[in-house]
């Protein structure tokens, strides 16, 4: 089995496209409109080993029929183990695109949704079906929203179906295949994903 670069590398090459982030994005929310960079995704030349990037995937989220219109901040993160702390970092992040909003006489009530949206490749609820959880609330029972504009979606990669035929499912799945090329491969087919034989070259 040939192993591919980190999956934190692959993700980051493949997902700082916009339209592809959207293929994901987009569902999972169950929000509609264009996603457009914060700032381009730059992985340096002279880094031999390719471990670090200069900016996170953060894109804003545009209304279709106005682009100057933003609607939602979106963050993409990926992680192969959720750490004890995962929650107070996932907060961080969401709170970030949120400060960013908060400009001198900004007003509370108007800022956009910041959405962080973490793809594990562990688990983190083992007694849950459920691998698509939006877990910012008072309580799973009463289920009572904590904050409409700070949310975080995570991803448990592990739990998604196998044979599942959903495409939501076939792109989580192909997330949680970057580090092994056979399986990639096989879901890069599925998916029609272009241009990821220029991945594939640059780190061959």
């Amino acid at each position: 089995m040939i192993a591919l670069p980190s999956d934190n590398i692959m993700f980051k090459m493949l997902f700082g496209n916009p339209k592809r982030a959207e293929s994901i994005v987009l569902p999972l929310t169950g929000l509609h409109g264009r996603l457009k960079p914060v700032t381009p995704l730059l992985l340096p030349d002279d880094n031999p080993d390719k471990r670090s990037f200069e900016t996170d995937l953060m894109f804003d989220l545009l209304n279709h029929a106005d682009l100057t219109h933003r609607i939602a901040m979106i963050s993409l993160d990926m992680q192969n183990k959720l750490h004890d702390y995962w929650g107070d970092r996932f907060a961080e992040y969401v709170w970030r695109m949120a400060s960013r909003q908060l400009a001198k006489g900004a007003q509370w009530d108007k800022l956009v949704p910041a959405i962080a949206i973490v793809f594990a490749n562990s688990v983190a609820w083992p007694n849950s079906p459920e691998y698509i959880h939006s877990p910012f609330t008072m309580s799973n029972t009463e289920g009572l929203t904590l904050s409409s504009v700070c949310q975080v979606y995570v991803v448990e990669l592990p739990k998604v179906p196998r044979d599942s035929c959903d495409v939501l499912d076939v792109w989580l799945l192909f997330i949680g295949s970057l580090s092994r090329l056979d399986v990639f491969s096989v879901f890069m087919k599925k998916l029609q994903i272009q241009n990821s034989s220029i991945v594939l070259k640059r780190y061959g």
